[in-house]
């Protein structure tokens, strides 16, 4: 919690992300539980949309035929309700009919047991390959000496 509480991303990340032609973001919306009206495509007085973002997950290309899935976040309220499964799905089918995509990639925290058994569930086997934690953006934190990310790998050929 500790750890989730204090992650945040650099602006210029995100405009790199943004700005690169095979990276996508794909965000999923909800109707807003405090909205007045009922049409969620109506504005309402304060000029925004009566809709709740619920999820996002990022998207891009890597090579001929894999597609890498990364920043992966579904909304506390809406998890174990089946829209990280539906996010997650709707990824890898926008990457297969795309760009064409049959292979995918991601990586999970290895902390992160549960979140780990979940992809495993959704059909991802881990690769045997790890990749570091990013340690020094998280310097007053006391984190486990043998944390890392898993990868893990997806095969619809």
């Amino acid at each position: 919690m500790e750890l989730a509480s204090n992650f945040r991303i650099e602006v210029d990340e995100i405009t790199a992300n943004i700005a690169n032609p095979d990276m996508v973001t794909l965000i999923a919306f909800a109707p807003d539980e405090n909205a007045n009206n009922v049409n969620s495509n109506v504005n309402n007085n304060n000029g925004y949309n009566s809709t709740s973002l619920v999820a996002s997950i990022s998207v891009s290309k890597r090579g001929t035929d894999v597609g890498r899935l990364s920043m992966i976040a579904v909304d506390e309220r809406y998890q174990r309700g089946g829209v990280g499964r539906q996010v997650l799905e709707y990824a890898e089918d926008y990457c297969h009919r795309t760009w064409g995509v049959t292979k995918f990639s991601l990586n999970a925290l290895s902390t992160r047991k549960a979140l780990i058994e979940w992809y495993m569930r959704r059909g991802y086997r881990k690769t045997g390959e790890t990749s570091p934690f990013p340690r020094e953006k998280f310097r007053d934190l006391a984190l486990p000496e043998d944390m890392c990310f898993i990868e893990f790998e997806k095969d619809l050929s």
